[in-house]
């Protein structure tokens, strides 16, 4: 009986957080890497690049990873 109470607790649980809607903003990334960028460029003593890396093929989300070269 236990058993089956703390399964259905959990399902009810799972449930709810797939229910739940991402709190992700990208605007608000993009605006933050911008300014990163920025003061990047005013400490930094030698040249710097970025570069933006496609989505692995096996990533759910389509993350955007981005490599930094000093």
């Amino acid at each position: 009986m236990t058993l089956e109470r703390i399964t259905d607790e959990n399902k009810e649980i799972f449930q709810r957080l797939e229910n739940q809607k991402t709190n992700y903003s990208f605007k608000f990334f993009q605006e933050d890497r911008r300014k990163t960028e920025t003061y990047l460029k005013s400490i930094s003593k030698y040249p710097h690049s970025f570069h933006v890396l496609p989505p692995p093929k096996d990533s759910p989300n389509n993350e955007v990873l981005v490599d930094i070269f000093f």
